[in-house]
């Protein structure tokens, strides 16, 4: 199905889009969706994270991380709350890098989907963030992260 930039934007233009029906739209969107993440726009460079993430394919990773390098860390934070939603093979990367990012607000959403993902391949980084952030909730959520009971 060929989608064009028209139908990815009629979805991402309402102010509460439906991510699960707009990810029907599939990976034919993900061009399109790049290519708002790598606009201006923050707003909508947002909502189309948010959308390649609920989109299921490992094309969706790659989107990701356009998303994780942004120049706008709302759009950095929509990257790591997203990664949550690939697959761990996928995600992994991506909040590695996210957890790394100066801002503290980005560091602390990554933390929140490693969180709901095993958090086996990250207790390093987690225990560095744990003892090292310069931002005490960062550092307590580490903490809380290392403490749970597995």
């Amino acid at each position: 199905m060929t989608v064009t930039m028209h139908q990815v934007r009629a979805f991402l233009d309402s102010e509460e889009p439906d991510y699960v029906r707009a990810a029907q739209l599939g990976v034919d969107a993900l061009p399109h969706l790049q290519s708002l993440i790598e606009g201006s726009d923050i707003i909508l460079a947002s909502k189309a994270v948010s959308l390649a993430g609920m989109i299921e394919s490992d094309q969706s990773s790659a989107v990701l991380e356009v998303a994780a390098q942004s120049l706008f860390s709302d759009v950095r934070v929509a990257a790591a709350a997203s990664a949550r939603y690939l697959p761990q093979r996928s995600s992994g990367r991506i909040l590695t890098i996210l957890s790394n990012d100066d801002d503290a607000g980005v560091r602390l959403i990554a933390l929140k989907s490693i969180a709901l993902l095993d958090a086996q391949e990250f207790l390093p980084r987690l225990e560095l963030l744990s003892n090292t952030d310069p931002n005490e909730t960062v550092r307590e959520f580490a903490r809380k992260i290392l403490t749970r009971p597995p």
